[in-house]
């Protein structure tokens, strides 16, 4: 009987690890990070986001390569602070604008790289970034 139990243990813990580590995989999956990815993670400081959301998309010449991570307050005036990450190799320059733009006439908004190539500042992994506003069809 206590051997039948042992047994039994041995078979289900290693199953029930695996459930635990499937759950937590396929929880992150769905939120839109990948565990097994090597993103890069740059900031860029704004004064408005203009409806910018977390998991909008981030392109570079219409291409997507990242998403949004996260939007904070910067400072006690309101800056915002947008952290965005990178999952694709491509490099560009410290002196790349980063551009909130509208994707649609509805709404919905996305941020732009437009790079810079220069092989002598190349943005590395917590670069801050110039930021920008692309103006509206109202505007």
């Amino acid at each position: 009987m206590l051997k039948q139990r042992i047994m039994t243990a041995l078979i289900l813990a290693p199953l029930a690890l695996f459930a635990i580590l499937l759950l937590i995989y396929g929880y992150s999956f769905l939120k839109g990070s990948d565990l097994f990815s090597n993103e890069r993670t740059f900031y860029v400081s704004y004064d408005n986001v203009a409806g910018l959301t977390v998991s909008a998309p981030v392109t570079i010449n219409g291409y997507v390569v990242g998403q949004v991570n996260k939007i904070e307050f910067e400072n006690d005036l309101g800056g915002l602070l947008v952290t965005f990450s990178i999952n694709k190799d491509f490099n560009f320059s410290k002196n790349s604008i980063v551009r909130i733009y509208s994707t649609s006439v509805i709404g919905g908004n996305a941020l732009a790289i437009i790079p810079e190539i220069d092989k002598d500042s190349v943005a590395l992994d917590g670069d801050n970034l110039n930021g920008e506003i692309e103006k509206g069809m109202l505007e």
